[in-house]
């Protein structure tokens, strides 16, 4: 949803704009009341953030000599840009990605200058609009850009910015059907050879959770925002030591449906089989990892505190990747396996004027 409304009495938004919503739940995603204070303190700080960065603008021979830390610049920059330039929560059929690198000194503390900072923004603010217009769609739109720290060396902070852009419109994204078998991954295509080097099985299950997101998300608040995003990667420990990721209830492991996350295993060969045999995940079990996956994402993780700790009470804006591999386990060993492993985007949801 895009925001409409610039700086006003978000307060007496809070307490005026209350009306129920009618449509239907259709996940555990947590609910913002209209007059949440962490929704309007979240909502200020953004404000006083892109005050500050318009006062630089209005003033470029300006320095503040102010200081800020990491944690601050991140919290900042994630939330400002994505308040100002993302439509996270809108239908979208195909998206584009664009990577940039950023560096900021650091002192001897680890606090960034705000007057770097602000140059940095502004140069970010660049690097989305030009990643908006390479994106090859007519009808396209900011999904979601997302700041983490790719780096920390010799008091140089180093920072990625990944814009993913989307195109406009709804996919339709029905079952897979027969013929949608795929390869487990490592761009191996389709299971008749087809697609080779360029996707995977992998890829199918995340354009599909990532098309069917609008169902799951109600858009339903006049100013809908994120911030402080984090990424939750599942991978060979999480499904090996992690309970909620196990669905043999103890009935034995043969490779087939074991875990909610496709995981083919050397040991769980049944007799008669190798782990060849698991590399095409036919299209009643693509269904399968695809409702997985998306039960993981809108209902375990952000309720399960216990394991995933980051995410708790967040919501599910995009994969970052799946990265579908064959591996080897090190000595003594040595056993194979093949996995997807996601790596999943989740941010703070905030919702003013419900």
């Amino acid at each position: 949803m895009k925001k409409t409304i610039s700086i006003i009495s978000i307060a007496a938004i809070a307490i005026v704009m209350v009306f129920s919503c009618s449509k239907e739940e259709t996940t555990n995603q947590p609910k913002v009341e209209s007059n949440d204070p962490e929704a309007i303190d979240a909502y200020n700080r953004i404000m006083n953030f892109k005050t500050k960065v318009a006062y630089y603008k209005e003033n470029p021979a300006y320095k503040s000599g102010e200081l800020i830390s990491i944690d601050s610049l991140l919290w900042d920059f994630n939330a400002a840009l994505n308040f100002d330039y993302s439509q996270v929560d809108d239908p979208y059929k195909d998206f584009y990605s664009q990577s940039v690198y950023p560096e900021l000194a650091i002192d001897e503390n680890n606090m960034v200058s705000l007057d770097d900072v602000v140059a940095v923004y502004q140069q970010l603010e660049t690097d989305i609009q030009n990643t908006l217009i390479a994106a090859p769609y007519s009808d396209k739109a900011v999904q979601f850009t997302y700041i983490s720290i790719e780096g920390l060396e010799n008091q140089v902070l180093t920072l990625k910015s990944k814009t993913t852009i989307g195109e406009k419109g709804d996919k339709q994204i029905t079952p897979f059907g027969p013929g949608d078998n795929w390869m487990y991954g490592d761009n191996l295509g389709d299971c008749n050879g087809n697609y080779f080097m360029e996707r995977d099985g992998a890829d199918e299950i995340r354009d599909a959770a990532e098309n069917r997101r609008h169902h799951f998300i109600n858009d339903d608040g006049l100013i809908v925002f994120y911030v402080n995003p984090v990424t939750v990667v599942l991978d060979k420990d999480d499904i090996d030591n992690n309970a909620l990721m196990d669905l043999t209830n103890g009935l034995g492991y043969d490779n087939d449906r074991d875990y909610r996350i496709f995981y083919a295993h050397d040991n769980n060969c049944p007799t008669g089989t190798t782990l060849e045999d698991f590399e095409c995940i036919e299209y009643g079990d693509m269904n399968y990892y695809l409702y997985e996956i998306e039960d993981l994402i809108y209902n375990i993780i952000p309720d399960e505190s216990t394991y995933w700790p980051e995410a708790e009470d967040y919501t599910f804006v995009r994969f970052d990747t799946i990265i579908g591999t064959s591996l080897q386990e090190p000595p003594p060993n040595y056993d194979e396996y093949l996995i997807h492993i996601p790596e999943i985007i989740f941010a703070d949801r905030k919702v003013i004027g419900h």
